[in-house]
């Protein structure tokens, strides 16, 4: 199933335990795709890595060793900019995520937030005019 528009965020790397799982859901959950070809650094224990394109990005760094850092939801948040929040939100659920109630913390901004596969928190905005 395909989303309903391609999500627009700006660029965030974080450590995540599978690059396959985490590239497919970018691609089936928001319509972001990786090049095929993932990145290996063997000196920095990159096992592979990616940056999507568009005009921001995001990287994908799956390690050999972790280094003490902990998965997804330590790196804070990651922010998407939508047209049609109603539709994303509509759209995760039936990918099976659980994307809270829309709020509006200010007039013509609408928000909600869901997990990524990670644990990873995610913030949806649609910011009307």
């Amino acid at each position: 199933m395909s989303a309903p528009e391609t999500a627009k965020m700006i660029l965030f790397a974080y450590t995540i335990p599978n690059y396959e799982k985490t590239a497919e859901f970018y691609k089936e959950a928001l319509g972001i795709e990786f090049p095929a070809d993932p990145f290996a650094v063997d000196r920095l224990d990159i096992v592979k890595g990616q940056l999507s394109g568009g005009d921001a990005q995001v990287e994908l760094l799956q390690m050999a060793e972790w280094r003490g850092v902990e998965p997804g939801y330590d790196s804070g948040h990651i922010g998407f900019a939508v047209q049609d929040i109603e539709a994303m939100k509509a759209h995760l659920e039936s990918l099976g995520y659980a994307p809270s109630e829309i709020l509006i913390p200010f007039e013509g901004v609408k928000i909600c937030y869901f997990r990524g596969p990670n644990n990873e928190k995610m913030e949806l905005v649609q910011a009307d005019g």
